[in-house]
């Protein structure tokens, strides 16, 4: 949220998402301002933060260690 409304954040990509949704408002006049809404109040957000996403993986940490030895 606070990287949302400074423009920024330390980290790199999410920096250039910021500015990229930065630069998308400024050229079509939207103010964007990011606030934080209790759970109580948000809470269908709340639940569908919470699901799975099954489009984030990762390999199994001894896998991963095996291929670092095997191509580095």
């Amino acid at each position: 949220m606070s990287d949302i409304n400074r423009a920024g954040s330390p980290t790199p990509i999410v920096h250039q998402q910021c500015r990229e949704l930065w630069w998308f408002c400024i050229h079509r006049d939207i103010r964007l301002k990011a606030s934080w809404i209790p759970r109580e109040e948000n809470e269908l957000a709340d639940f569908y933060s919470k699901l799975e996403d099954s489009g984030d993986w990762q390999l199994n940490p001894n896998i991963f260690q095996q291929v670092q030895r095997m191509w580095g």
